[in-house]
């Protein structure tokens, strides 16, 4: 591995573009203390910024392009934030420099100048309405789920089930079931379905379609989004951390929280219904019985109304939900 090494602090972006179009492996030295290099694999696409002697854990479990781990060289530790490229490198490396400086200027940890070099970096591109009112919707319905999730089975295993935030098919995962879960602002229990796999059991599980109804209220007990947001932050504990990540990875952002100050009260009981051969649906068994190949229809979007029809019995405890912020 060839030894590059900058004058200044960084080694210059032509220079370090250079040695990627000559893809041998090179490294980068860097003035301050601790002691900070960067390495960087062009043929691999990788970037690993190593800082001696740091002990923090940078939070990259919900990130595709960034990895924490430690490395060894001779009798040295050091702490390493690998960062991939999948097209331009110039991106990774600004980035590896600018959790450096704030490391070097600011004597922050890897850990914590990665977190804050990212919240910049989502505080730059974030839109001014993060959510739309449908998505704002939908979010409210899900953290009316996971605050029942929390006091019927503790913080820990409701922070678990929350599935659907990792792109998983549903949005709630149990032992042995899932739940998808549909909030309407409709007067009527009908609820849009997004593709023709959204009602699709994952096999060996069952699948519950919990059904939601809302209403704007600005008295009584009715909660803005940031309301339940705040609610469940109190109950979470050590899950803390893994509970904002989650609201980040579905455009919920706490800076944000000014935009959303609609008060929402349930309409009616939430109610959870079986996802069986009785449910009204369309599936790819659905298409294959009735003759139509899913690869001819790639797309299926419908509206289900559930009015009328009984509910199952209950998995999940709404009890104090219904009770508390219900319409009276």
């Amino acid at each position: 591995m060839t030894e590059g090494f900058s004058s200044k602090r960084h080694t210059p972006l032509s220079v370090f573009l250079r040695h990627v179009d000559e893809t041998d492996p090179v490294a980068y030295g860097v003035n301050g203390q601790p002691p900070c290099r960067i390495e960087v694999r062009p043929v691999e696409k990788v970037i690993d910024l190593l800082v001696l002697g740091d002990l923090s854990i940078p939070d990259t479990t919900t990130l595709r392009n960034l990895h924490s781990l430690q490395r060894a060289h001779g009798a040295e530790n050091w702490n390493c934030l690998r960062i991939s490229w999948s097209h331009t490198p110039i991106e990774s490396y600004t980035f590896a420099c600018l959790v450096i400086d704030r490391i070097l200027d600011q004597g922050e940890s890897l850990a914590t100048a990665t977190s804050v070099a990212l919240a910049g970096i989502r505080d730059l591109l974030r839109r001014e309405s993060a959510l739309t009112n449908d998505q704002e919707v939908g979010l409210f319905g899900e953290l009316l789920v996971l605050d029942s999730l929390i006091g019927q089975f503790g913080a820990g295993d409701a922070m678990d089930a929350w599935i659907g935030v990792n792109s998983e098919e549903h949005d709630f995962g149990m032992s042995d079931r899932d739940f998808e879960v549909k909030t309407t602002r409709a007067e009527h229990r009908t609820h849009w379905i997004s593709s023709s796999t959204q009602l699709l059991a994952i096999s060996g599980r069952d699948l519950h379609l919990i059904s939601i109804q809302v209403t704007p209220r600005s008295l009584g007990s009715a909660l803005t989004l940031p309301d339940l947001v705040e609610r469940i932050a109190t109950k979470i504990g050590d899950r803390s951390a893994q509970y904002w990540r989650k609201l980040g990875a579905v455009g919920y952002l706490k800076e944000d929280e000014e935009l959303y100050q609609t008060k929402w009260a349930l309409r009616t009981d939430i109610k959870e219904f079986e996802i069986n051969s009785e449910f009204p649906k369309i599936t790819p068994n659905e298409l294959e019985i009735i003759g139509v190949n899913g690869t001819e229809v790639p797309e299926v979007r419908y509206r289900i109304s559930l009015d009328g029809k009984t509910p199952a019995k209950s998995i999940i405890d709404f009890s104090t939900a219904n009770k508390s912020w219900k319409v009276s």
